[in-house]
């Protein structure tokens, strides 16, 4: 109804039954607030706050965790996973492991960010809005490209060159740490098609969801993964015990 008031520029728009009967009217500021509700949804699952706060400390505060929320994320986990591993393993080795780790938590939260855009952007009702499985290829499509670029910086910055041949050990904790992102990041945007069906049926619903949760998820999923990889290729109890 909204569109319609909006594309034929009119003040009021009949409602009216299968018999052609007159049920009522929908008007211009019905229509304004039926779209400043949708707006105030999309804003939501974008992580984006409605600014209709005052407290400026509380928006700047929750600004800084809806767009680094990664960071947040980062630090307590790398202590967490430090103490765990520091009964057997060095604590400079897990921590060249998890120098990587925040590549591995933007690009999960950046995939969520991709999926909210294109929810957001297309009805699935339409038409012209790309198909579930073009989705899904083109978001495998960007999951095999980031990871090669982090392939590629992870090769060119030549860990043994940088710590020195004779640090086996730290040189196999580096390396750990750039696979572990390499997979994570493709893991994160297979996922991406899951994220969207979730936020299509829960708006089918009509339940509201939240960017910042999914976010979250994300990137536990790719805290897991790298975690996996990495303690596999460096060996039983070097990330953690």
């Amino acid at each position: 109804m909204a569109e319609s008031i909006s594309k034929y520029n009119l003040l009021a728009l009949p409602i009216v039954s299968d018999e052609q009967r007159l049920l009522g009217i929908v008007t211009v500021d019905d229509a304004l607030d039926v779209m400043e509700e949708e707006h105030e949804e999309d804003l939501q699952i974008a992580g984006v706050g409605s600014g209709g706060s005052n407290d400026d400390r509380g928006h700047d505060l929750g600004w800084l965790l809806g767009h680094e929320l990664w960071f947040f994320f980062w630090i307590p986990c790398v202590g967490i996973i430090t103490v765990i591993s520091q009964a057997r393993i060095p604590a400079v080795n897990v921590l060249l492991a998890c120098a990587s780790l925040p590549i591995a938590l933007i690009l999960a939260d950046d995939s969520v960010s991709y999926v909210t855009k294109f929810f957001i952007e297309n009805d699935p009702d339409d038409e012209a809005s790309p198909s579930m499985l073009g989705f899904t290829l083109k978001s495998l499509a960007l999951g095999v490209v980031f990871a090669a670029i982090v392939l590629l910086f992870a090769t060119a910055l030549n860990p043994s060159m940088l710590l020195g041949a004779d640090e086996a050990d730290l040189n196999r904790a580096l390396c750990a740490g750039f696979a572990g992102a390499v997979v994570s990041t493709i893991v994160s945007f297979a996922l991406s098609p899951l994220y969207l069906i979730v936020l299509r049926r829960r708006d089918d619903r009509n339940q509201e969801t939240s960017g910042t949760a999914l976010s979250l998820v994300s990137m536990a999923i790719a805290l897991v993964v790298f975690v996996a990889v990495a303690a596999t290729i460096t060996g039983p109890g070097v990330i953690l015990v």
